[in-house]
């Protein structure tokens, strides 16, 4: 009688035989190598139709209640979220300070992303929600120390074309660097930087800036991005390349909503990592290959503006800010 083999989640041999099934050890799941990567196939368990009330739900997510508050029906290229960093459950994987060395994606891909930089280590922090909200959020983020994750055989490297990103990320430093990925597509900061794939929007913001980009009057770049470094919690970037161009939002208090546009972007996005060099905190990065409606897009800021509420009284306060316009 033929036998399964097995394996775990962080030991999946790296190439072998097409066809080949082993069953995950450590997760209860059953991977089949297709020739290029893993298809993951859930045990029914997995798959929380009923909870999560407060999480993100997608067909292929974790979480996948069609009635949720925060279902959207398009599902998300990648997803990283540091309070589930075995990409499968809210188990903590780590302890506070220790090497975070595996990130998953919370999709059911379930890519194995690694941290290898070398002469730094990202590590688990399970202080720096509490300490920016005062003690009233408790959620787990990565201190990245100017390390990277690098993805495994099979998960994309590349994206172009329709895209739609979300990130809730902090610097660790006054200038207010943050990325989701390679610096050049996606890096902002708080002088005159903001990057979405590979177009710098704040190129846009002179002397007069157009109406339809601020309600409050700001000249400056700096002045209409709220600032973020490492005393003010992390921020709230959106972005979006669709056929009604590439396009930024600033979901804060002061109440924009309109974004500032840009013609659609026919740059290829760089994901050959997620976050970078540059010493953040994360705490989630959402990277959807198809251009969300905007209706899609506030039900996704909700979910993280309801979920990491009091992080930073501008861009995750009590409530959320009000919806996004086109």
């Amino acid at each position: 009688m033929s036998k399964l083999l097995t394996t775990t989640s962080t030991t999946r041999p790296a190439s072998p035989t097409t066809g080949m099934l082993f069953h995950e050890t450590d997760t209860n799941r059953i991977i089949l190598w297709d020739g290029t990567h893993y298809q993951v196939y859930n045990r029914d368990s997995l798959i929380q139709t009923t909870g999560g009330t407060e999480e993100l739900h997608y067909p292929q997510g974790i979480y996948a209640d069609s009635s949720a508050t925060y279902y959207i029906g398009q599902s998300p290229m990648l997803h990283f979220d540091a309070s589930h960093m075995n990409g499968v459950d809210k188990t903590q994987v780590y302890n506070d300070g220790a090497w975070a060395q595996y990130w998953y994606d919370r999709t059911q891909n379930n890519y194995q992303y690694t941290e290898t930089t070398s002469g730094v280590d990202a590590v688990m922090d399970l202080n720096q929600s509490s300490l920016m909200s005062s003690g009233t959020n408790t959620l787990p983020c990565i201190d990245n120390v100017g390390a990277y994750y690098t993805p495994p055989a099979g998960a994309p490297t590349t994206i172009v074309g329709d895209v739609t990103t979300f990130s809730v990320l902090q610097s660790k430093a006054s200038n207010g660097y943050t990325t989701l990925g390679p610096y050049i597509g996606w890096y902002t900061d708080n002088s005159g930087v903001y990057n979405h794939m590979g177009k710098n929007f704040s190129a846009n913001l002179g002397a007069t800036p157009d109406p339809a980009w601020t309600n409050t009057g700001e000249t400056s770049w700096s002045n209409w991005r709220v600032m973020v470094d490492n005393t003010t919690g992390p921020g709230l970037y959106i972005g979006r390349n669709s056929d009604a161009g590439d396009q930024v939002w600033r979901p804060d208090t002061r109440g924009n909503h309109v974004p500032i546009t840009q013609n659609k972007s026919t740059s290829t996005g760089d994901l050959q990592y997620i976050l970078h060099t540059y010493p953040m905190f994360a705490w989630e990065i959402i990277i959807f290959n198809s251009a969300l409606t905007i209706a899609e897009i506030n039900t996704v800021k909700s979910y993280l503006q309801n979920k990491h509420e009091g992080l930073n009284a501008d861009f995750f306060p009590s409530g959320g800010t009000i919806d996004l316009t086109e």
